[in-house]
């Protein structure tokens, strides 16, 4: 029997024997992006190298996944710098290596392979690299690189991109309509993107950074655009459009966190009833809530500007929203049942619910609060009122009834009244007309005034 099974074997090796031949497989398919996996040998005695390939949506098939890496051995020919594998990739590394590490062997030929590469292994949120940012910053990061960058500028040599290249993309953007603003955040994004580049240089080719050489001439500020007076019919007509629409969705305390604590979207997004002491009277912002481009929904602790635990509290006060908040738990629990067999989140009477959730009782998608705001505004007869507005209305407020400057700067979570003054002391002309004459009689008092 043993010599029959050692015959067979002979005949047609094992399945495993074939591994490290460039076949991919399927490993992750539980996320946004499908992710596949091949492995091979470079060279005789060589480790065995493992290579990802992570595909844009999940309905990528494996024929798609070798399609992509036989393009990226393609690119190490033209590149003079093949891999010893039947097909290869361009995070050639030792075994099981860190896509961010260098000393993969691959050269980036293009734009658009660099950028890619850089987005996903060197500035990405959750990656190992030195040069990870913020999630908001790569977010517009790739924003920017996915809308106007890329798709303009992606084919483009990197080892010959100059000035000119950048001067006919800034033309080829400002001819089509893109505004002055995206046209300026883009060519900093591209910027960015190329001084990474320029620190690999020996892979990436590239000689300088044309975006920062390509200067544009400097643009004169205009005076600040005033914010609007806030107008108590609008909020009245938005509210009443809210409470009449909280019957079937539960976001009608949306327009009371932004009107009257003046919370920020991510902010909204991120309360859980446990946040609200009423023994102290204070809600504690602790964390924001904000879908990024390739990470989803994305909870961080916090707030803006400062680090992963800080926190800050803002007073209301109880009589008003001891029964909102009681109102809004009974309406949430319908919509738990409602949702029940897909409920994934907290049970709403527990603390740690969030005000706020999706359909599976997880973290909301901060846009889909916008959405919402928006649908309302639009039935108020508001429609250029956006979710933001609520949080200027409530500040302006404040600061038109006299209130003091380093108190609502504290109340609005800005680092200091400079900030506060400078968004928003202008905001109406008639705040300071009771002060022309004020001094009138110090210099009369004097004998100054004749």
């Amino acid at each position: 029997m043993q010599a029959q099974d050692t015959a067979k074997s002979a005949e047609s090796p094992k399945r495993r024997g074939r591994r490290g031949t460039g076949s991919v497989k399927l490993i992750r398919k539980d996320t946004p992006d499908a992710i596949w996996r091949a492995a091979f040998t470079p060279a005789a005695g060589h480790k065995k190298v493992y290579l990802f390939s992570k595909l844009v949506r999940l309905g990528g098939t494996q024929k798609q996944a070798e399609a992509k890496m036989i393009s990226w051995q393609d690119a190490f020919r033209a590149a003079g710098q093949v891999c010893s594998a039947d097909r290869g990739c361009p995070r050639c590394a030792d075994r099981q290596p860190t896509p961010s590490q260098a000393g993969h062997a691959h050269r980036f030929t293009t734009l658009d392979d660099w950028g890619r590469y850089w987005l996903e292994f060197e500035i990405k949120p959750g990656t190992d690299h030195e040069r990870t940012v913020d999630v908001t910053t790569y977010d517009g990061y790739a924003w920017g690189m996915a809308k106007h960058v890329l798709p303009r500028l992606g084919s483009q040599p990197l080892a010959t991109l100059r000035t000119d290249h950048i001067e006919a993309w800034w033309n080829q953007m400002t001819e089509e309509g893109v505004g002055p603003g995206s046209r300026r955040y883009a060519k900093k994004v591209l910027g960015t993107c190329l001084e990474a580049a320029l620190a690999k240089r020996d892979k990436t080719g590239l000689q300088f950074n044309a975006a920062h050489a390509y200067k544009l001439a400097r643009v004169r500020k205009g005076d600040k655009k005033p914010k609007p007076k806030p107008d108590p019919a609008v909020r009245a007509a938005i509210t009443d459009a809210a409470r009449n629409s909280a019957q079937s969705e539960p976001f009608g305390l949306v327009v009371d966190l932004g009107f009257d604590l003046a919370l920020r979207r991510q902010e909204i997004a991120g309360l859980q009833f446990g946040d609200f002491d009423f023994s102290r009277n204070l809600v504690k912002i602790r964390r924001r809530v904000n879908r990024v481009t390739g990470l989803g929904i994305v909870v961080r602790g916090g707030v803006k500007m400062d680090g992963e635990f800080s926190f800050r509290e803002v007073p209301f006060n109880p009589a008003v929203w001891g029964p909102r908040l009681h109102a809004h738990r009974q309406q949430l629990v319908e919509y738990w049942r409602k949702h029940a067999q897909h409920w994934a989140g907290a049970d709403p009477h527990l603390p740690t619910a969030y005000l706020f959730p999706s359909r599976t009782g997880e973290a909301p998608d901060p846009h889909d609060i916008g959405k919402w705001f928006k649908k309302m505004a639009r039935s108020a007869g508001a429609a250029d009122h956006h979710l933001h507005q609520m949080r200027h209305d409530a500040i302006s407020a404040k600061i038109l009834s006299g209130a003091d400057m380093e108190k609502v700067a504290k109340f609005a979570g800005h680092a200091n009244s400079g900030i506060t003054e400078s968004i928003y002391f202008h905001s109406d002309v008639e705040y300071v007309r009771d002060i022309v004459d004020v001094d009138q009689h110090f210099w009369a008092a004097d004998g100054a005034t004749r």
